[in-house]
């Protein structure tokens, strides 16, 4: 697309199609971004904002139409802008050394390319494709991305409950025909009774805009370490106001492997970092097999890169990070199946639930969690700014739980405690109510979690809403849900919630002769050499940090004594893009680790990688040299430098 100011189309608090305003999105204006909490402020576009209609589908109205456009204009601006900053970036970047002849100059530049090989790349900078980049983005800070796996191997059947009984779709054959009806068994497999319908069921979804009682979807966990993928492969009908939530037709049969949408999700339990994909709205899924991650398994997969680019939805329409706002992505609720929600009798317990298959580790409001994805930051910015966990002013839930004015607190938190008038409510069998043989609702109480029967009272109902519309009370103690990214060799602090101590170590100069000896002026060679752990998240393959080599020379002093630190580049010299700088420098950008080649996976480490960097050098002369370490946050962030000093120096002396 051109380059040019782009003009979308956003949704007012009224919704689409109501109030309606218009919203000229500046690339690269900082001042947009400023004003705007929907701002990208990598490329200064605007984010549209959904219809307040929209929750987990995005509704196929004249509402849901005109976001889809207003999201494909945000993504072509980002797009546009993008390749601009890149023009802009290029342009500016003048060759070190200007003190040199134009054929020295490239002398140098050519034996540092030679030497050194495909070591100067940023990570997932091979695609632009909204996917196949977070894929990229992704993979360099989690690592290894699993296949989907919704088989019977990798996932679990989300059973359906009516009455504490189990249901299954099949054919009666005590009907003539054997027509397809719903089959309600006990906990030890006697037949209760059939069904022609199923209006209600005992652990109705809380996900908006899906099948409340829909059956068979499944659930699955690979883990690796630390790292975790979660997926939902949900059955549901397209349009509920359409059609009957869930009838008697063979998609709900738990032998029918189709199902319309598919939620994929990564964890790191020690980082905090998360990433949501969701599939592409417009697709049909089946879990006869396992299914390409997004980017593929790698750069090299072509075939990978190229099913995941069909598999997964490039606009990001969905806002997981609404929902997945607990500080961790799993959301527990009674329809999730796990053993501790929702089963007050231990036989259902045992015969009925998926024990506990997503593990529980509660995190406390101090904890990072930080979302991963450039383009899904840029849709969801104003969420992750907004978001607020806050303490409950009773003392009693958030004594276990976090609560916060997202969904937690607007939809979860309502109906666990039995305040959430809604859809849901409809959906929900008498039995299950508090007042039903079941008693499962309400599923959490103020003090004993859902094993006491006492019911959430007014006044602490009330204090938790005014917490729920304003984070910012006193008595709420809010702070923010979504934590910064930490910068290499950084300290935690309130934004980052968590260190990244990680510091280059060895760092050294060797010089010897240039081994091509094809020059009278550089005859000699410096090699820059250090070793760095890239320990955020103890994940083996990380690959979210590069370097910048500032290198600057200067005439060998007489006694040769040690330098001063104002004689090596400065921090903004070795990071900043408005060049050219001193006609003596000249900065590397971007250095991986060494044997890396450009646009390929980083192998698994237990200890420090080795960083190195071969340049030209002349007798009687001194290298002077700082290395940065900068982390590619892949979120609002961009790219964020390590601040402390990595001095180095190397004396040239060429003595016979």
């Amino acid at each position: 697309m051109a380059i040019m100011a782009l003009v979308v189309i956003v949704a007012s608090s009224a919704g689409f199609g109501q109030d309606e305003t218009a919203e000229e999105s500046r690339i690269g204006d900082p001042a947009a971004c400023a004003a705007n909490p929907r701002c990208d402020r990598l490329t200064g576009c605007i984010a549209p904002k959904p219809p307040t209609s929209a929750t987990y589908i995005i509704p196929d109205d004249a509402n849901g139409r005109l976001y889809d456009q207003a999201l494909i204009a945000f993504f072509g601006c980002r797009e546009g802008a993008k390749a601009e900053k890149q023009l802009r970036l290029l342009s500016s970047r003048q060759a070190g050394l200007q003190s040199l002849t134009s054929d020295l100059r490239d002398y140098v530049s050519r034996k540092i390319r030679n030497w050194n090989g495909e070591i100067f790349w940023a990570p997932a900078s091979q695609s632009s494709n909204p996917i196949t980049q977070a894929g990229d983005e992704v993979r360099s800070v989690f690592g290894p991305i699993p296949r989907v796996d919704c088989t019977e191997n990798g996932a679990r059947t989300l059973i359906t409950e009516v009455d504490g009984n189990r249901v299954d779709l099949k054919p009666n054959s005590d009907k003539p025909g054997s027509p397809l009806e719903f089959w309600h068994y006990s906990v030890d497999g006697t037949t209760v009774r059939w069904t022609q319908t199923l209006p209600k069921c005992d652990k109705p979804t809380l996900a908006g805009g899906v099948s409340f009682c829909g059956m068979n979807s499944r659930l699955g966990l690979q883990s690796r370490g630390p790292v975790e993928w979660i997926v939902l492969c949900r059955k549901t009908v397209d349009q509920l106001d359409a059609e009957p939530e869930v009838d008697p037709k063979p998609y709900w049969q738990s032998t029918n492997t189709e199902y319309k949408l598919l939620g994929y999700i990564g964890f790191n339990r020690l980082s905090g970092e998360v990433a949501f994909f969701d599939g592409h709205p417009e697709s049909s899924f089946r879990w006869d097999d396992t299914m390409a991650p997004p980017g593929g398994s790698g750069y090299s997969d072509d075939q990978g890169r190229t099913e995941a680019e069909q598999i997964y939805d490039p606009e990001f329409r969905i806002r997981c990070e609404e929902c997945h706002d607990n500080k961790e992505p799993r959301i527990f609720t009674p329809y999730i199946k796990q053993r501790r929600v929702g089963y007050p009798d231990p036989k259902l317990r045992e015969k009925f639930s998926l024990g506990n298959l997503l593990p529980s580790e509660p995190r406390s409001p101090q904890d990072p969690y930080r979302v991963i994805g450039s383009s899904f930051t840029a849709i969801a910015s104003e969420n992750i700014n907004n978001g607020m966990v806050f303490t409950d002013p009773a003392g009693n839930c958030t004594a276990c739980h976090n609560l916060t004015n997202l969904n937690t607190g607007r939809i979860f938190m309502s109906d666990a405690v039995g305040r959430l008038d809604g859809s849901e409510a409809a959906h929900r069998t008498m039995w299950a109510l508090s007042n039903g043989q079941g008693k499962i609702h309400p599923w959490m109480t103020a003090k004993g979690g859902n094993d006491a029967p006492a019911e959430i009272t007014d006044a602490h109902w009330d204090a938790l809403v005014q917490c729920v519309q304003d984070s910012t009370r006193v008595e709420c103690n809010g702070e923010r849900i979504y934590t910064s990214c930490p910068a290499p060799g950084s300290d935690a602090d309130e934004k980052t919630r968590i260190p990244d101590p990680a510091l280059p170590t060895d760092l050294f100069i060797l010089v010897g002769p240039n081994p091509d000896n094809d020059s009278n002026e550089f005859t000699r060679k410096i090699s820059i050499l250090w070793k760095y752990h890239n320990t955020l998240g103890n994940v083996p393959e990380r690959d979210d940090v590069r370097f910048n080599v500032a290198v600057k020379e200067t005439d060998l002093p007489s006694g040769q004594g040690e330098p001063a630190p104002q004689d090596f580049p400065t921090l903004r010299q070795a990071t900043s893009v408005q060049r050219p700088g001193p006609e003596d420098l000249i900065v590397l950008e971007n250095v991986s680790f060494k044997g890396s080649t450009k646009w390929t996976d980083a192998p698994p480490v237990s200890g420090p990688r080795d960083y190195a960097v071969e340049a030209p050098a002349r007798c009687g002369k001194r290298y002077l040299v700082r290395i940065v370490p900068s982390r590619f946050c892949f979120d609002q962030s961009g790219q964020l430098f390590g601040t402390k000093d990595h001095l180095f120096h190397a004396d040239v002396t060429c003595s016979p």
